[in-house]
This record gives structure tokens, sequence and C-alpha cells, in this order.
């Protein structure tokens, strides 16, 4: 007893002297653990800023963030705040050491040593969970493709492209056809025909891809185009490809797709010029699309001109001529109307007469048709330089986004522009000539507001309209030439030459070379060009225009010097380039780029250049000096796009010549430091400039060339440096401002901000320590606004704001309010913008006093600013509210606002007479708009539904009562996720296994098996993805259909449990009750194997991790239960399908011998059921019984249509099998989505085309993911 005594006094006394010796410790190393402290908080303070530069670079691209890495960011802000503040108080907390007695010393040790040491835990345990941060913080988001961006057509009463499209309709849906074509002569429409069947059939697919093939077929951009599409068909989701515009027989597998009967789930529509193309192909089914009978051709041109042509009747009969004249050709109609809509009745007569009169024999039966119709409206452009243009667009490559920017260039290098101005004069008159041309249809819209594209029929009637006109274009662009040699005396007559985006190695001709006509030389994006010969530049002399930017260039030609006339040279992108001083010779150049080339100075030579207008060095990283005396001598220089890189941090040196600049140039000035910036006073004297202090990299097109703009994207500004950037703002009319990690500066105005500057348009972003834009504590350090001397006459002087047009604040995380002082020092009468963007602390936005003089205002957008209350707030006590006008406010976005409860919280007359739309999502405790009155007479649209005017509150009633049932939706599904979900996961888990086992042998034989489990692996991600489905994607049609979605989860997860042959236990889970009434259909069925026993045998091979891609998954699931009007049979078919094809089946060989209901056996111990209670809890109530009976018919029903299938083609043996093989695909290889689509399209009252048709209604009502 003694001996136990005396241990356990041992243990306490040890545990005693641990805990001293720890509390001891935390006294004798108070100093090193709070200087741990201190390195831990500026180390994950590091590390919060570069994930918050990677964070800020994806939103720039607009890629979507990784879940769960802003409120890292958000957290880790937390941490460092408290670190900072606890450091301040210990350092403090030094000063009184000496002034109190010892043990108060030695407590206040061990208080902060403990805490110290408890802190340092928490910052490196969340440095380690940001690790993963540091390398990838978003998933990339792609662009708009064609199929988003496509516009649907009006082919009502058009039957000939009607019926056509039924066709393809239909092609589609069937399952036993893989490959569709689609031809007809160019100009017919068969692009378009692809691209409204796309439209209408894509609900049923994953994924729809649209890739140009063309004439000269790129592999490497069509692998790129269905890249994203064959990881899909590999995972086994349905994908359909539209390859557009094919030419010759294409090997699917070379281009990347796989496809065949190993791959059914994928689909592709092509189009071609030629039956035989389609025929070679394998095409199951081949679509022609005729040309427009007359009465077809009259209703599509009448769509064009408008309906004055019915009004006028001699107008009418030549007209319909000119319609007869366009061969029934869509793209021949719309561009001949285009032409004449709006010219008179003898110009009409003149163009009907040369249609008829103007024959061309010697072109290509194919396109002269469309020669002789679209030179008539080429000829009907009254502007030399709008054909100019038109004909230039031909010699880049089929289906090129052609950047108007550059069609500038080369126009100003060939001298298309008769008076011209300056630089900015002609990229006005280039877009003037393309909205020209597109409204004329010979151009068509591409990717953005600053490219264009041109149709490849058009592109050929370009070309020979431009050998027509004594302008011979040799076109080889995108051609994958590997060599280029014209043979001698063959090229004498060619003004224009195009071999861009080729192979090309080497550039070498013969001596005896002449192309005394060229006039523009384009050669650029051949990548593995690195010499040009002499002999070649000697046989141009006369060319204008060279483009070779991006090849590999490495030295120049000593006779590039011979080219006296050149006015246009782009060598810009040849990383490799470092000697550019030859280029002193070409006096005549007036367009010169560098951008990207390995250059480290501007040479003296460049200073003879005396003609140049425009000057790009930009990205030459290792640019630090130009030349003395350069810069002064370009007396004509209009732009100057330069980045400097010093090689000593200090030296400026380089940069000295940029003052000697005219004062009517354009700067666009790239410096990674804010010293290097140029003075204030020099800046002020350019009519407009672009001022770069970051490292990054600016798109040239989003540059306004008529302003003066400041962007400051720094981690820090040193306060050495306020000064200069107090006088850049001076000067400036824009301001970006982008300072990460600062905690310096919680006020920005009078870092910005100064009387007079004129500044219009104000950017804030990530601006992490910002507390206000504006605080009155610090209007003494602005004199302007100094109250001891202007108390009295502020209303005389100039207010804060008072020029400002836009302001953006964006990405603010400590930002509590905008403008913290009195009404009197603001003024926004001239704000006609004003956006605010994930601003999380942010309490008021403006105060009555400042929001009754937003007289110009026109849009208010406000997005994640969860602790804003009210959009105006009540502002002084002295304020005094009358009536509030917004006479111009006219569209109001308010998204994600969580505590927003009004818009203005006191009682007030507010009008908003110019007010037509307004936006609310997300925010659920706005109850009440306002509590006085709200004039909105001409409101419109309140969330995209018809308001008519009525008032706000009337419309949000509906709103909240639409996001009561949203909620109540979301918390039953909810439920479900808590019963289900777990049990989901692990199946899927096992499937994963089962399939990665699969996947890791060095041979992957052909297994039936494996091609069922990727179907079943994709019913459970649908099944997953739908229990986590965010609520804002929660449709309407989910409300009465959860029970059946339950069934069919409990189905999947009891039978998964079931040991085969186990009896039912008393007592034990059924399934829902509804069910259990169907099970006496089909516990007899000899023929059928156990889909209990299947899973049980497959469970003891599964292995594995689970994997999963959850955005796929919801999306998956939303588009499944999405594409039908039925998304309870939508549910219940993609269970059927699994069972349907005997998924998991171990002991049973052949396609035929398939388990129709999985209820058919006796359940195990393990089987669930869905808590109806739980959910009936949350919900309310759910269906009766009579809605589940319905569904257990319909499954029986099912199940024997496919028995006795089944069994009849079991009887027929082979014969029923070659039948089988002619009419349809088996049962085991049908894709999922067409299977879906069949059975709902047999089960609607109208048939399949009723379906097709209520699809489409229903599909413009929702909003995908």
């Amino acid at each position: 007893m003694t001996e136990v005594t005396n241990k356990l006094v041992e243990q306490v006394v040890d545990s005693l002297l641990t805990k001293v010796k720890k509390e001891i410790g935390f006294t004798w190393n108070c100093k090193e653990n709070v200087d741990k402290l201190r390195s831990e908080k500026e180390r994950l303070k590091s590390m919060m800023v570069r994930v918050q530069q990677r964070i800020k670079a994806a939103n720039d691209k607009g890629d979507q963030l990784l879940d769960g890495v802003q409120k890292w960011v958000d957290e880790a802000d937390a941490y460092v705040t408290e670190a900072e503040g606890f450091l301040q108080e210990e350092a403090d907390a030094k000063k009184t050491f000496f002034n109190l007695p010892m043990c108060v010393n030695l407590n206040t040790l061990r208080h902060y040593g403990k805490e110290a040491t408890n802190k340092v835990s928490s910052l490196e345990q969340h440095q380690k969970d940001g690790t993963a941060y540091e390398s990838d913080v978003s998933i990339p988001t792609p662009s708009p493709g064609i199929l988003e961006l496509y516009q649907r057509k009006n082919l009502n009463e058009l039957d000939t492209h009607e019926s056509a499209l039924e066709n393809v309709i239909k092609a589609i849906e069937d399952e036993s056809i893989q490959l569709i074509g689609i031809y007809g002569t160019g100009g017919v429409g068969k692009t378009t025909l692809a691209k409204e069947a796309a439209a209408m059939v894509k609900h049923l697919f994953d994924l729809v891809v649209f890739v140009s093939v063309s004439q000269s077929v790129n592999a490497t951009h069509i692998r790129t185009g269905v890249e994203v599409a064959a990881k899909r068909i590999m995972r086994g989701e349905d994908i359909l490809i539209i390859l557009d515009d094919v030419w010759r027989e294409l090997k699917l597998d070379e281009m990347g797709i796989p496809f065949g009967t190993d791959y059914p789930n994928c689909k592709i529509l092509l189009t071609s010029r030629k039956s035989s193309v389609c025929g070679a192909m394998n095409a199951g089914r081949v679509i022609c699309v005729d040309t427009l009978p007359i009465r077809e051709a009259w209703i599509f041109f009448k769509r064009v001109v408008g309906e004055k042509v019915e009004t006028d009747a001699k107008l009418k009969q030549v007209a319909m001529n000119v319609a007869k004249g366009c061969g029934g050709l869509p793209l021949i109609l719309e561009v001949v109307g285009e032409a004449l809509k709006n010219e008179r009745i003898m110009e009409w007569e003149a163009a009907l007469d040369r249609l008829q009169k103007h024959a061309t024999p010697d072109i290509d039966p194919n396109v002269r048709l469309a020669f002789a119709h679209l030179k008539l409206s080429y000829d009907y452009l009254e502007s030399k330089e709008v054909k100019s243009c038109f004909l230039l667009c031909s010699m880049f490559p089929e289906d090129y986004d052609i950047s108007l920017e550059t069609l500038a260039f080369y126009g100003v290098g060939l001298q298309f522009f008769k008076d011209l101005d300056s630089l900015e004069d002609a990229r006005n008159r280039v877009r003037l000539a393309v909205k020209i041309l597109k409204s004329s249809c010979l151009l068509l819209d591409a990717k953005d507001e600053f490219t264009t594209k041109m149709h490849d029929i058009v592109r050929e009637v370009a070309l020979l309209i431009a050998s027509k006109d004594n302008n011979k274009f040799l076109v080889k662009a995108g051609k994958d030439l590997k060599e280029w040699e014209p043979r001698n005396g063959s090229m004498e007559s060619y003004t224009g030459i195009s071999l861009m985006e080729n192979d090309i190695c080497k550039l070498t001709v013969g001596h005896e070379l002449k192309i005394p006509l060229l006039n523009i030389f384009l050669l650029q994006k051949n990548l593995k060009l690195s010499e040009i010969s002499e002999e070649f530049i000697l046989a141009v002399k006369e060319v204008r225009v060279i483009d070779f930017g991006y090849n590999n260039i490495t030295s120049l030609p000593k006779s590039l010097k011979r080219l006296t006339r050149l006015c246009m040279l782009n060598l810009g992108g040849n990383k490799f380039l470092r000697d550019v001083s030859i280029l002193g010779e070409l006096t005549l150049l007036e367009i010169l780029i560098l951008n990207g080339t390995g250059i480290r100075e501007i040479p003296k030579e460049i200073g003879k250049l005396v003609n140049l207008r425009l000057l790009h060095v930009e990205y030459c990283l290792g640019l630090s000096h130009i030349a003395p005396g350069v810069l002064s001598k370009l007396r004509w220089l209009e732009e100057l796009h330069i980045g400097y890189y010093p090689v000593e941090r200090g030296n400026r040196n380089g940069l000295v010549e940029i003052y000697e600049l005219s004062k009517r140039a354009f700067l666009k000035l790239s410096v990674p430091h804010i010293y290097l910036s140029p003075r204030g006073d020099f800046l002020a004297k350019l009519n407009a400039f672009y001022i770069k202090i970051s490292h990054g990299v600016v798109n040239s097109h989003m540059i306004s060339r008529d302003r003066k703009t400041l962007l400051l994207e720094k981690q820090h500004i040193d306060i050495s440096d306020l000064s200069q950037v107090k006088k850049l703002t001076e000067v400036s009319n824009v301001i970006k401002v982008n300072i990460i990690g600062s905690n310096d500066y919680n006020n920005l105005m009078p870092m910005m901000y100064s009387e007079g500057s004129g500044l219009k348009f104000i950017y804030v972003s990530k601006c992490h320590e910002l507390l206000c834009l504006l605080d009155s504590r610090v209007l003494d350090e602005m004199q302007p606004f100094n109250p001891s001397k202007t108390h009295e006459g502020v209303k005389e002087k100039r207010k804060f704001l008072s020029e400002v047009e836009h302001l953006e604040l964006l990405d603010l995380s400590c930002l509590n309010v905008i403008l913290r002082c009195p009404d009197q020092y603001i003024s926004l009468i001239n704000l006609v913008n004003l956006v605010i963007n994930n601003c999380p602390k942010l309490e008021k936005l403006l105060n009555v006093g400042v929001a009754q003089g937003l007289v110009k205002l026109q849009k208010l957008e406000i997005f994640k600013c969860k602790s804003l209350k009210e959009v105006i707030s009540d502002g002084d006590e002295e304020t005094t509210i009358g009536e509030i006008v917004l006479p111009c406010l006219a569209e109001i976005i308010l998204s994600d606002l969580n505590n927003l409860e009004s818009f203005f919280p006191r009682n007030a007359i507010i009008k908003y007479p110019s007010l037509v739309k307004v936006e609310i999502k997300d925010c659920n405790r706005l109850k009440n708009w306002g509590y006085g009155t709200h004039d909105t007479p001409n409101l419109q649209f309140i969330n995209n539904t018809k308001a008519n005017g009525s008032i706000v509150d009337e419309i949000l009633a509906k709103y909240k009562e639409d996001d009561l049932w949203r909620e109540e939706v979301f918390q039953k599904i909810q439920a479900m996720k808590d019963l289900y979900l777990h049990d989901l996961n692990d199946i899927h888990q096992k499937v994963l296994g089962k399939l990665q086992k699969h996947y890791s042998l060095p041979q992957q034989p052909k297994n039936e098996q494996i091609e069922k489990l990727k179907v079943y692996k994709n019913m459970l991600e649908r099944f997953m993805a739908f229990l986590q489905i965010p609520k804002k994607y929660i449709l309407d049609i989910y409300r009465d259909k959860l029970v059946t979605f339950e069934t069919q989860m409990v189905r999947v997860i009891n039978s998964s449990r079931r040991k085969p042959g186990a009896p039912q236990q008393q007592g034990q889970a059924l399934p829902p009750q509804h069910m259990q009434s169907q099970q006496s259909h089909s516990q007899s069925h000899d023929n059928q194997m156990s889909f209990q026993m299947q899973m049980g045998n497959m469970q003891g091979a599964m292995r594995g991790t689970q994997q999963n891609n959850m955005d796929r998954m919801h999306q998956n699931s939303v588009s499944s239960l999405q594409g039908s009007s039925n998304p309870q049979q939508n549910m219940m078919n993609s269970l059927q399908q699994v069972s349907c094809r005997s998924l998991l089946q171990n002991a049973v060989s052949g396609p035929q011998q398939v388990n129709m209901n999985p209820m058919s056996s006796h359940s195990g111990s393990g089987t669930v059921q869905p808590d109806s209670n739980m959910i009936d809890r949350i919900a309310g109530s759910v269906p009766g019984n009579e809605s589940r009976a319905a569904v257990g018919e319909d499954l029986v029903a099912m199940t024997k249509s496919r028995l006795q299938a089944r069994t009849s083609d079991t009887q027929d043996g082979t014969n029923g099998a070659r039948k089988m093989k002619h009419c349809a695909m088996p049962l085991n290889v049908l894709s999922p989505a067409i299977k879906r689509r069949r059975l709902e399209g047999q089960m609607h009252p109208l048939g399949l085309k009723g379906y097709r048709e209520s699809q489409n209604e229903h599909l413009c009502g929702i909003h995908g993911l």
C-alpha cells in the first residue's frame, strides 16, 4: 500500500514540477517567445500577400477561386492583426517594468510569454493550412465559346431549313447514329443549322463543343479545341462535337477525338460542302441543306430589307427579281439585302441589271453565284478605305480573329487613309470601316469588340475581287508550309503575299527572283523561322509593310537597308533579336514594333527615323538605356510604348530622353518602381499618358489614349515616395490603386487628391488596410480644405470628388465607410457609375445629404458587402430630409448583401423617374425597399420579372416568397445530405477503386463490365452533386420531386448493403412504403441476376481513394435534372439505366441477361430508408402515396416491357441479335442522356416533337450552372 502511495505521490509531484517548469519557462523565455511570434507573424503576413497576389491575378483573368482560399486569407488577416495588437501591447507593457514591483514584472513576463507561445502555434498551423494556396488559388474559367454567344435565328416559314433542322435533331437523338453529316453549297446555312441544332439539344449532353476545321486542316488547333471534350468522353460523359467546314476526310483518332463503338457517348455533327466527305467519314445520316425556294427566299429577303418592299408595288417587283437572282442562298440574300435596303428604286434596277448581265464564266462554278452578288455588295461600298479594309481581311487565315489594331497599322503603312491626322484617326477609320462591313454582312463578329472575322465564302470572293482589281494576292496563311521557294518569274504580278502561321524554317529564294509590285508581306508566327536571306530582301525592294512578328529571328539581313519605301515594320516577339541599329537606314518608317525582343538599349541610329509615328518597345526585359538625342529627333512621334528595367537600383539616366517627347505624343510607360516615373510637370504637358508602376502586364486594348491614367500596383509605398505619388495624381484624371499588404495608409484621399486635379475615374482594389477614402481627421493636412482657414468659405471652395464620374471599390477587406467627414465637404454631383464589390466590413455607403446630390448617377452596383444594412443612411443630425430625387438612375444591382434591410431606412419621398431595372440576389434580410414613398413610374424589370411601373415592394414580396420556398427545399436537401451522402461516398470510393485497378493494368482489355461501372459511377456522382447543390441553383421544379430523388438514392444504398440471399429481418429498415407494394411483381423472374448479389460480389474487389471533382458533379447533376421537364422521371431513368445494363454483374454474360428491379431480393441488415419524419419536420409535409404509387407503376411497366423485349430477342437467337444490330444499339451501350431523352419523349402527351418543343420553352427559363 505504501509503495502504491509513493508512486502516486511521485506522479503528482512530477506532474506539478512539469507544469511549474513550463510556467517558469514562459517567464524565462518570454523574449524568445515574443520574438518568435514576431517572426511567425511576418512569415504569415508575407505568405498572405503572395496568396493575395495570386488571387488578384486569378480575378483579373476571370478565373474561379478555389473554395476556401478567400476564407484562409481573411483568417490570416485576422491572425496578423491580432498578433500585431498583442505585440504592441507587450511593447507598451515593457515600458512599465521598472516602475512596478518584481512580482508584477515576473507575472507580466509569464503572461506575455505564455500568450506568445499559444499564438505562435496558431500562426504556424495557419501557414501549414495555406501552403497549397501559394501555388494555386483558382480554377481557370474558359471564355464563352461560339455556341454560348450564338443568338437563335428566326426560321419560321422557312420550311427548307426547318425540315433540315428537324432531320438533324432526329439524327442526334437516334442512339444508333454516332456521326451525322450536313452538306450543301457554300452560303446555304450549314453552320447556322448546326448551331441551331446544338442550341436545341444541348440539354441532352454534358458538353457541346464547336470547332472550325476549314480548308487547311490544323490538327493542333482541332486537338486543342476538343481536348477537354475528349477527357470527358473518356470519363463516360455525353458529349456532342461539331466539326464545321470540313473539306476532306478527318481521322478522328489523329485529331484526339475518342470515337466509335467503344465510346457511344460521343456524337459528331459535321458540316461540309461535299456529301462525299460525309460518306468518307462513315456518317450514319447525311442531310442535305437545299437552297431556299423562291417563296422562302422572298420571306428571308423581306426580313433583311424590311416590309417596305411590300408597300411599293414597283419596288416589290424589282426586289423579287433581285431575290430570285440570289439563288436561294441565305448568305447572298443577306449581303445583297443589306447593300440595297436603303437605296432608291433606280439603284435597285441598276443592281438587277448588273446581276443579270454581268456573268463571270472564268470563275469556279461553286463560287460564281456568290462572286456576282458579293461583288455587287462590294461595289456598293462608297468608301475606298472600306473596300481596302475588306480586301486586307482576306490575307488572314480562314476563321481568323483579325485585330482591328493590326488593320490600322497595315493601313497606315499602305497609305490607305487620305489626310490622316493621327494614328488614333486611323484606328477610328478602321472601326468605322469594320462597322460598315459588318452591317453589309461582309464581315462577322469575333471574340470581342477589338477583332472581326470573315466567312470563308466571302474570303474566297474577296481574293477574286482583289485579283481583278490589279491587287493580286498570294495567300498561303495557315497552310502548314515547311518551305516556300517561288520560281523565278512567277511572282511579278503580286501586290500582297501572306505566309503567316506556317512552319517555314528559312526564307531563301533564287538570285533572279523579282516581286516588283509587292506592297505588303506577312510572315508572322512562323515560330521556327530564324533567317531571312539577303536575296529575298533584294527581291521586294518596293514593299511598304512587313510583318516578321513572333518568329525566331536572331539577326537582320544587311540588305534590309535597301527597303527605302518601307513604312511599317513589326519585329515583335523575336526574343533573341538584339541588334536593331541597321533600322536607322529606313527613313520612311512610320510604325516600328520591337515588343518582346532582346534589345538592351534603343540605339542612336533610331534617331534617324524622323518620320516615325509609333515606337513600341515594351516587354524587352533587358532594356535599360535610351541613347542620348534619340527621342528629341523623333519630332513626329505620336506614341511611345516603352518598358524600362534598370540594371542598377536608383539609375534613371536612361529615362532622361523621355522628357524630349512632343506634347502631342501619347506615352505608355511601364516601370517597376515609383522613383522611375516621370516628373509631374512633364506629364502635365502631354495630352494623354498611361503610367504603370508595376511588374504586371497590361492589355493594350484596355488603354484609353485620350486620358491621363496612373496605375499604381505595389505591395508597399515608402514614405519617401509619397511626394512623387502626389505629383503623379495631381496630373492624372484616371487613378487605379492596388496596394497589397500596406499597413501605412488607411485613408487614400490625401495621397491621391488635390484641388483642381480633374480626377474623373477612381478604381481602388486590394488595399487591405484601407478604412475609408476620406477621413475628416486629416482635413487639416489638406490645405484647400483646412477647416481653420476655410470654415466660413468652404462652400465657395471646390468639394471633394466633385468631378469624379466613375468610382469603383473592389476587395477592400477593412473598408467600413467610404467617406468619414461632414457632408458639406463632399459632392458627387458628376458621379455616373458607382460600383462596390467585396467590401465585407462596409457598414455605410452614402449619407442622405450626399445622396441628394447624385443628380447624374445612372448605375449603382453593390456586391458581397455582408455588413451593409442600408444603401442610403440617415446622415448628420442637422441633415434635413426632404424629397430625394435620383433623376438619372436607371439600373440598381444588389447581390450577396446578407444584412441589407432596406434601401433607405427612414420615412421619406424618393423619386426614381428613370429607373428601369432592379436586380436583387441573395439579400435574405431585405424585407422592405423603404418606409416612405418610392416613386418608380418607369420601372420595367425586377429580377427579370416584368414590373410595369409597380412599386418595388410589391415585387420584393414575391421575391421573398420565392426565397422562402428555395430555403425550404434547400433544408430538405441538407437533411438528405446528412442521411445519405456518407453512404454514397463509400459506394463511389469502391467503384473508383475498381476502375483504378483496371486502369493500372499494363494492357487494358475491353471489358463490358467496366463500361457499366463507368455509367454507375456517373450516376453516383450525380446523386452526390445533387445533395451538395448550392441554394441559388435550386429550381422550382425540385419542390415536388424530392421524395422521388430520395427513393432512388435509398434503393442504391440498400442494394449495396444487402447480402446475397439474406432474408429480410423483422424490424429491419425497409424501403419507402410505396415501393413495398411493388415487390411482388418482380420476385419470380428466373432469368434475372440479383442486383444485390452483384453488389456483394463486387465489394471485395473494390478499393481506392475518392477522387471527386464536385464542380463537374454539380454541373452533371443539375444538367441531368434540368434536361427534362419531368425531373422525377429523369432521376428514375438514371437508376433504371444502371439496372437495365446489369451493372456490376460478375456471374452472367451477355447483354440481354439483366435484372430490371433492384428491389426484388431481400435486404440485409445494413439497409437504410429515408427519414421521412425528419424531412417532414423541416418541410412540413411530403407528397401522398398516390404520386409514389404512380412512380412504382411506371417502374413495373418499364420492367415488364424490357423483360419481354429481352425474352423475345433470346428466343429469336442469332437472327434476333442481327436485327438488334441493324436497328439500334444494345441496351448496355446506350448513352445515358439519349436513353433518358428517349423515355421522356415516349411519355410526353404530344410525342417526341412535343417533348422537344416543351424542352425548348422550359430551358428558356432556366439558368444553367
